[in-house]
């Protein structure tokens, strides 16, 4: 097994972490955030989300079901930014984060956002093109 600070929200993320289903930029990209956050004394990724169905997706986002998402095709990950409505990373963090991204991966990024679903945290979300 990999040594890495990286956490998941449960098992069922750390599984499709590891799946042929998900593109490899995004396992590399995880390690990648681990090691920076870990470098920079942050506290460490937690993967909340990389696979998703056809039904996740449509109960996601009701008013538009026939709306898709990369990470129906493994191309997408969020990162938790709070927990239980309390700050993980602040927001100071968030924008470290995303612009390390942006340097490091920026051709190969199709989507970078600090954002909520509805229902849902706020959240990083990371897709590859």
């Amino acid at each position: 097994m990999l040594e890495s600070n990286l956490g998941f929200k449960t098992e069922r993320q750390e599984q499709e972490f590891w799946s042929e289903r998900v593109d490899h930029r995004i396992r590399l990209l995880l390690l990648d955030v681990a090691a920076y956050c870990e470098l920079k004394d942050l506290p460490p990724p937690v993967v909340t989300e990389i696979l998703r169905s056809d039904k996740e997706q449509r109960a996601l986002y009701l008013h538009t079901p026939h709306r898709r998402s990369l990470h129906q095709v493994g191309r997408a990950v969020d990162l938790r930014t709070e927990v239980d409505g309390k700050s993980h990373w602040t927001q100071e963090r968030v924008e470290l984060v995303m612009a390390y991204l942006r340097i490091r991966w920026g051709e190969s990024l199709r989507e970078l956002l600090h954002h909520a679903v509805p229902g849902g945290a706020p959240h990083l979300h990371v897709a590859v093109a």
